[in-house]
């Protein structure tokens, strides 16, 4: 068994594994903790299932069958997630093609009353669609736990509505 112990963080996309790779290692080199991470991605949470808790155990044991580290040498598991709009109601989604969306397939106003612009139908109808994945969240939230290891979800705050 390994000494040192891990933190998984199951994050979306290319770019906040890199981001967070590297901002956690650093945080962890900077206050000599006698910890290491790994960061896997995938954006598991818009998979319809009875039970979410299992998508975050699929991806913790797909990680740890990368290495030779054990369940034990994990402390946590952290899901960081953005929520795509699931906790707006179907009538803040708002299409206007006049808006600069650079990269980006929708744009958060958060100024009194919040709504999501997208470019077009497809787009509002493909987040109105994932509307579940807050019931996916809420789900993890209540069980926090894949045998001994905590689990934790963050979600960042870039779309979340006025529900918190």
């Amino acid at each position: 068994m390994s000494e040192k112990k891990y933190v998984l963080f199951i994050v979306e996309g290319k770019s906040d594994r890199t981001f967070y790779g590297e901002y956690f290692n650093d945080l962890i080199s900077k206050n000599n903790l006698d910890l290491d991470i790994k960061v896997t991605g995938g954006d598991i949470l818009p998979k319809k299932v009875d039970d979410p808790v299992n998508l975050i155990k699929d991806a913790f044991y797909e990680e740890l069958g990368k290495t030779k580290l054990k369940e034990t040498d994990f402390v946590k598991i952290i899901q960081i997630c953005d929520t795509d709009g699931s906790y707006f109601s179907e009538e803040q989604f708002v299409v206007d093609d006049r808006k600069e969306y650079y990269d980006k397939t929708y744009l958060y106003s958060p100024n009194g009353n919040p709504k999501i612009y997208v470019r077009d139908q497809e787009s509002k109808d493909h987040l109105i669609n994932n509307k579940w994945k807050d019931n996916t969240i809420n789900l993890i939230l209540i069980k926090k736990r894949l045998q001994n290891i905590k689990i934790y979800i963050k979600i960042t705050l870039n779309d979340i509505s006025n529900k918190f």
